[in-house]
């Protein structure tokens, strides 16, 4: 619980959520500004099937790659080339953990 200018939340019961709070993901996007290609990086304490997805910011699906992680680090490229300038989500479902990143193409 907690008191702010006189009013009491409490967040114990904030209802569902995407993905697990103790997340086994780790992502960095590199380049980030990218023009080309971005790099995505991400460690996994396992190994599962995994999913990356670009979105717009219209919440449009604009690419979906999968594969299996490994044990530690992973890495994919995507080539943006195509993609308007803006702000894109990328984000990796692995097993039952979601991590969402923002990436801005140039």
């Amino acid at each position: 619980m907690r008191t702010l200018g006189g009013i009491s939340i409490n967040f114990s019961n904030c209802g569902p959520r995407i993905g697990n709070v103790s997340s086994t993901i780790s992502q960095v996007l590199f380049p980030n500004p990218a023009r080309e290609n971005v790099n995505i990086q991400f460690s996994s304490t396992i190994i599962s099937d995994f999913q990356i997805t670009l979105v717009d910011q219209a919440g449009r699906m604009i690419a979906s790659e999968m594969g299996i992680a490994t044990e530690g680090t992973n890495l994919k490229s995507l080539n943006i080339e195509t993609l308007s300038s803006g702000i894109y989500s990328i984000v990796i479902r692995l097993g039952n953990d979601v991590q969402q990143s923002r990436l801005l193409v140039e």
